[in-house]
């Protein structure tokens, strides 16, 4: 019987087996990425549904939350001051060093512009030697700066022998500026 049906139906068997193939490399498919995605995909429209239920909660509507966050921005944007402030920062942080008794003598820097963006972004880097204590005060009052400063990496070695040993501090820090604001 096999022989009689393989050899009266060749083609519609042949076709018949590749798409049992077809069907098989599918499912496989279907279980092992879109499964997946679309749970994950559920998952954050549940979590975000349950945030916009949050602030619903709090009274706001969507379009609320929007004009909320437009106005948010807005007031953060004015904060960022102007480019023609970098030398301001420059002197904010030689005063800084010079009341926690460090001598500040290079900053090096570099700024680019911001992709569909008026802001600058500068990059600061410069390194500081004196005693712990002095060190610790400097990033202290650097972090209660009003400027918006990102510590984008910080670095201690020390550099004496004795108990009062004396450390080098070497910091990167990023900042913002408004470019062509007066």
């Amino acid at each position: 019987f096999p022989r009689q049906l393989w050899s009266g139906h060749r083609l519609l068997l042949g076709v018949t087996v590749l798409l049992l193939l077809a069907n098989l490399v599918l499912g496989l498919t279907l279980q092992q990425y879109l499964v997946p995605t679309v749970n994950e995909l559920e998952q954050r429209l549940i979590q975000n549904q349950s945030e916009l239920r949050g602030s619903a909660s709090k009274g706001m509507s969507p379009a609320q939350l929007f004009a909320q966050g437009k106005q948010d921005l807005t007031v953060f944007r004015e904060k960022i001051p102007a480019h023609q402030e970098f030398t301001g920062l420059i002197m904010e942080l030689q005063s800084v060093a010079d009341e926690a008794g460090l001598d500040l003598n290079q900053i090096t820097y570099a700024h680019e512009q911001g992709k569909g963006s008026d802001l600058l972004r500068y990059k600061l880097s410069f390194t500081l030697e004196g005693s712990y204590h002095d060190i610790k005060q400097f990033v202290h009052t650097l972090e209660q700066s009003p400027r918006l400063i990102i510590i984008e990496q910080i670095g201690l070695q020390g550099v004496g022998q004795d108990i009062d040993t004396d450390v080098r501090l070497q910091l990167n820090l990023e900042t913002f500026f408004r470019a062509g604001v007066s």
